[in-house]
């Protein structure tokens, strides 16, 4: 498929795809859905970090741990660690709604449906938790001056995002 650096960038542009469909998903109300979407997104952007790492890996959806766990080994300088920490941590709390966006949650007596667990305020947070994490992610990119392409697509569905929040 060619370098880990090309892997990476479409990884990116997937990330952006799902984001846009997030906007769509909460503008339209369908809540569970813009999560769903919002925790693949995060997932994609994880996956592009770990290849511009320089590192493989089979499939996972949980690729903050995997990140987590090479940290250390990267040269990298504080302010890059920094972002990366701030990637991985809002990555994770995405990662953590496993499941329940698609499939809900099963109790003793019934199934909460997806539709059930996810109103407006609470996609807000996840939207929110997932605006941030765009934002560390592009200071990532700029600051590696990496994927300049890429960047303003990037910055443009970030300020779609924060357009969905009451002022």
């Amino acid at each position: 498929m060619g370098t880990n650096f090309e892997r990476a960038r479409v990884w990116i542009l997937m990330a952006i795809s799902d984001l846009e469909r997030v906007i769509r998903n909460f503008e339209s109300e369908d809540f569970a859905a813009a999560v769903f979407r919002a925790q693949t997104s995060a997932e994609r952007l994880s996956k592009g970090l770990i290849f511009l790492f320089g590192l493989q890996f089979k499939k996972t959806h949980k690729p903050t741990a995997i990140i987590k766990n090479v940290l250390d080994e990267r040269q990298l300088t504080e302010t890059q660690k920094k972002l990366v920490f701030q990637i991985i941590s809002k990555a994770k709390i995405l990662e953590e709604q496993g499941t329940i966006p698609r499939y809900g949650v099963e109790t003793p007596t019934t199934i909460l449906r997806p539709e059930e667990l996810y109103d407006r305020n609470k996609t807000l947070e996840l939207i929110r938790v997932t605006e941030e994490l765009v934002d560390a992610y592009i200071r990532l990119l700029e600051l590696q001056n990496l994927f300049p392409e890429v960047q303003p697509e990037l910055r443009r569905v970030k300020v779609e995002l924060s357009k969905l929040f009451p002022n």
